[in-house]
């Protein structure tokens, strides 16, 4: 009888087996040659959008990323001037964070990309493979907001889930 740590650990080893291949999907639908941004800025960009006048603390707490991470993303996001820093006029120790007006454009300009990379994707597909495929997708978001309210409701998992993307 295999204990829990064995089944946990084979369910371990089948989701590193697949992520490879689901991150060059993911990466494919963000094609560099078509931006002028990477994934993860993109990433960024839309969580600003979600959030205006946020601050580098809530950026890295939405994305689940340390905040000099997310410090040095807003960094070159200004550089590229994606993104603005403001000072907040209620609290002169904090910074907010919007999107430019170059930063909006990029944004859309990226989605209208992913959505083509889809449009490709699906187009090779049955409609049958259409279905798993956003099923699999629907099933997918399902799980990663499960897990975003553990990790914003649990201190300690959220310590560990830290710990574990802070190594990867």
């Amino acid at each position: 009888m295999k204990t829990k740590i064995e089944t946990l650990q084979k369910k371990i080893n089948e989701i590193s087996e697949m992520t490879p291949s689901i991150w060059v999907l993911f990466e494919g639908m963000h094609e560099k040659k078509k931006s002028n941004i990477t994934f993860h800025q993109y990433l960024t960009l839309e969580k600003i959008k979600l959030c205006p006048n946020c601050t580098i603390n809530q950026i890295s707490k939405k994305m689940n990323i340390a905040q000099s991470t997310a410090s040095q993303l807003i960094d070159r996001l200004v550089q590229a001037k994606l993104v603005t820093r403001t000072e907040n006029p209620n609290n002169r120790r904090e910074t907010l964070i919007n999107l430019s007006q170059e930063g909006e454009l990029t944004l859309k300009k990226q989605k209208k990309n992913i959505e083509k990379g889809y449009y490709e994707l699906l187009k090779m597909l049955t409609p049958d493979e259409q279905e798993k495929l956003l099923t699999s997708f629907r099933i997918l978001y399902e799980v990663s907001k499960c897990i975003e309210n553990k990790i914003h409701g649990d201190k300690k998992w959220k310590y560990q889930f830290y710990l574990f993307s802070s190594v990867v």
